[in-house]
């Protein structure tokens, strides 16, 4: 025990048990729930120090004063690390290291800290009779009750505790006795306690078998089982009477009994509690059952939510949580739809994929406002233990269930919307796949007994309504994307954010800052301001920080007391937020030969991308810098070669290309790290700078080039063509293949304000962008 200034300044810290009392030399796992004793948990692990137990004189009261608490307890130290159990408890191994005294005090808020002193047993050891009596009882007695099935944590005696504390720890005696032996500093008196108790302990053993072996031969299998439980439920009624002790257990059998849970899942609970009925509360597996017997009890076995479907509130719902998202909104009410028909089945997995803050998330929670069920959504992000799924063992110690059945408990009912969050993000570890484990989970026809390691019980998940979502397809395993049906989030326009902002940001914004509805009148103009020169994303996140961030300056600046109406215009909101961090989209003029612009899916979603091309005197080298992968290296020397084999057809000589040095760059943060869909710009870029002809400013090109000419599709087009409306662009050059994708039968999926200009060649694109470039003459073709 630490005897520094700082300990005897600000003591250590203290947990009160409850019915328990923990013997010097003894380890055992202590489950903590209540906030001040995981207060002071806490602080002992994060700080290294020890720990003091005292055990309180009444184990009803849930707020304990220092006067609840026996002076006497046990200085002991956590030797593993704590892990959640059922909500907000911890669970921990501590070994007991000495007995001590509380002398003061130091603290009381938020948790206990006492200065302890250290209370050594006396010098004079207790007799050698005495103590071979009792490791002879204690023998006895673990024999005794292995034959009847049950176990002993100590069958071999701890060689750092004293054999009086190992045997008293199997005692089935009052909280009382236990402290008194505690408390006790001579070793001969403390095992005259200790030895008329065990012998009492023994002969009630012996009976018990007496009984049994009389009536062995007479009867069945069935009959000795339930006379077996029979003798348990008597002795422990006694036990009960005797020590005030075993009302958590009564209530504990109320709450099982109540549970609706399956007859395997409910025999299971009623083993377990019969279990420890008969064994010590000082066992390190008392808290062990106690806690499964507690998971078994709450979990919702057969309580479900909500009523029939309404698809028109479904579709009320939706209008009123999202603006525009025609197409998602339509899934999902065909979605709803069929749920409604077949409720037993729940049919497709959705799995909404897009970049941050485009509304993935907030889809989910409108399916559950509009189905009446409860909303709670698990992270995936960086899972890579199989167990985050399926739950730990039971031998482990702080084992605990998988995130599903944790989920499943907090949401209180078996038919909840639970929401897989950024399940891209899965990673397989040492200890196992997460997205192997989620297999089961989400199948329809295996979900049905799902069994979790830490329960070993089948646990219906078919009424559970699986949503996932994601950033990218790219990482999500090819098995885990086979079952799921992916609905794709676009980025937001300019137009968009403008309208999402006036009807849904800026009242919650106001409302979160104190400020009456009506009380900032913000124009759209501002609204646009900051969606285009204060934020450069997909999503909204980063436009409702801003508006917050005006929200709480207008705040700030309000005379106290006045209600006027503030009137918010641009010169306002750059006085109150700064100077934006960046340009309008036309303000860095692109009018030089060289530059082009191009669409690039980053991991913020879609982004308008700058390439660069310059041309110096050389051998022909091509060098490529920027953020840019080796995909987007390898495209532009594709393009390179491409150019120089087929000059002719861009009106240039070979001559007049090689004999240079070239290179390419991606300024700016969202140069794409990978992708083949640069290749076609970088080719325009080169013709561009050959000419001496800049390309239209308002113009962007995207498309995969090969060796002979040809453009291939490119994915996620139309995200990018969204982010080409919000950069203000018209034109926007995209292969012929991805017509598909974009001219669907009664609606066109091209944002209203851009022109798309189909290609299935370079040429078509380059002359699309350069008309002013004469016809290619045949004397400039080289020749094969």
């Amino acid at each position: 025990m630490r005897k520094d200034k700082e300990s005897e300044k600000s003591g250590l810290p203290l947990i009160p048990l409850r019915g328990m009392v923990l013997y010097p030399g003894l380890s055992v796992p202590l489950a903590v729930g209540r906030p001040f004793s995981v207060a002071a948990l806490r602080a002992a692990m994060e700080r290294g120090e020890m720990l003091v137990l005292v055990t309180q004189r009444q184990g009803r009261v849930e707020r304990p004063t220092p006067e609840d608490l026996y002076e006497t307890g046990t200085l002991c130290q956590p030797v593993s690390r704590t892990q959640p159990g059922g909500g907000p408890t911890l669970t921990v191994m501590v070994r007991g290291l000495d007995r001590c005294r509380i002398e003061s005090f130091a603290q009381r808020e938020p948790h206990f800290r006492v200065v302890a002193q250290v209370v050594p047993d006396e010098a004079q050891p207790a007799p050698e009779e005495l103590r071979s009596r009792i490791e002879e009882l204690f023998a006895e007695l673990v024999q005794q009750r292995t034959e009847a099935g049950e176990q002993s944590p100590y069958a071999e005696l701890p060689r750092e505790a004293e054999v009086e504390y190992v045997a008293a720890a199997e005692l089935s005696a009052s909280v009382e006795q236990h402290q008194a032996i505690l408390a006790e500093t001579s070793p001969a008196q403390r095992c005259r306690m200790v030895l008329p108790m065990l012998e009492r302990e023994v002969d009630v053993a012996r009976a018990a078998a007496r009984l049994l072996g009389q009536r062995e031969g007479a009867i069945s299998e069935q009959q000795r089982t339930e006379f077996l439980q029979g003798r348990k439920k008597q002795i422990s009624k006694m036990i009960s009477e005797l020590t005030g002790e075993g009302d958590d257990l009564e209530g504990l059998r109320t709450r099982v009994q109540e549970a609706q849970m399956p007859p395997e899942a409910r025999a299971q609970a009623e083993r377990e509690l019969l279990r420890l009925t008969t064994m010590p509360r000082v066992s390190p597996e008392y808290p062990l059952g106690l806690d499964y017997v507690e998971w078994l009890a709450a979990l919702p076995w057969n309580r479900s939510q909500g009523g029939p479907l309404d698809l028109a509130q479904a579709q009320e719902v939706l209008d009123q949580d999202h603006y525009d998202r025609h197409e998602v909104k339509q899934r999902i009410l065909e979605y709803l739809a069929v749920l409604k028909l077949r409720p037993e089945r729940q049919g497709t997995l959705l799995c909404f994929v897009g970049p941050p803050g485009v509304g993935k998330t907030s889809f989910g929670r409108s399916i559950a406002r509009a189905t009446g069920r409860v909303f709670h959504r698990i992270s995936l992000g960086g899972a890579r233990d199989e167990a985050d799924i399926r739950g730990h063992r039971r031998t482990y110690v702080g084992a605990l269930p998988g995130r599903i059945i944790r989920a499943l408990r907090t949401a209180g009912v078996n038919n909840p919307v639970l929401l897989l969050d950024e399940v891209d993000k899965l990673s397989a570890g040492l200890m196992g796949d997460p997205a192997a484990a989620l297999l089961e989970v989400l199948d329809p026809e295996q979900n049905q007994s799902f069994v979790d390691n830490y329960l070993g019980l089948a646990f219906d998940l078919s009424n559970v309504m699986f949503i996932c979502t994601a950033n990218t397809t790219d990482t999500v395993p090819p098995t885990l994307l086979d079952r799921l049906e992916v609905i794709r989030l676009s980025g937001y326009s300019i137009e968009e954010k403008v309208q999402i902002a006036r009807r849904h940001l800026l009242p919650k914004q106001m409302e979160q800052s104190g400020l009456e509805a009506g009380a900032v009148e913000v124009s759209d103009e501002v609204l646009e301001l900051l969606a285009e020169c204060y934020t450069r994303e997909s999503g909204v996140r980063a436009l409702e920080r801003q508006i917050a961030a005006l929200c709480r300056k207008v705040v700030r600046d309000r005379p106290g007391g006045t209600h006027a109406v503030r009137v918010l215009d641009a010169g306002e909101a750059k006085r109150l937020l700064g100077t934006p961090p960046y340009l309008p989209p036309h303000a860095g003029h692109l009018g030089r030969p060289g530059l082009c612009r191009t669409l690039a899916l980053t991991a913020s979603g879609a982004e308008v991308v700058v390439v660069e091309v310059l041309r110096s005197r050389g051998t022909g080298k091509l060098a490529v810098t920027g953020r840019a992968g080796e995909t987007v290296r390898e495209s532009a020397v594709l393009a390179y070669d491409y150019l120089r084999s087929a000059a002719g057809q861009f009106a240039l000589t070979p001559d007049e290309i090689e004999g240079s040095d070239y290179h390419v760059h991606f300024p700016g943060p969202g140069a794409p790290a990978e992708g083949a869909s640069v290749g076609l710009p970088m080719l325009a870029a080169l013709v561009s700078l050959l000419h001496g002809l800049p390309l239209p400013e308002d113009a962007a090109v995207v498309g995969e080039l090969t060796l002979k000419g040809q453009v291939l599709e490119v994915p996620d087009l139309p995200e990018k063509l969204v982010a080409a409306a919000r950069a203000q662009l018209s034109t926007v050059v995209v292969p012929e293949r991805n017509r598909k994708d974009l001219e669907l039968p009664g609606h066109s999926r091209v944002p209203e304000g851009v022109s798309v200009v189909y290609c299935s060649t370079a040429a078509q694109a380059v002359h699309a962008l350069l008309p002013s470039l004469a016809a290619p003459d045949a004397s400039k073709t080289p020749k094969k």
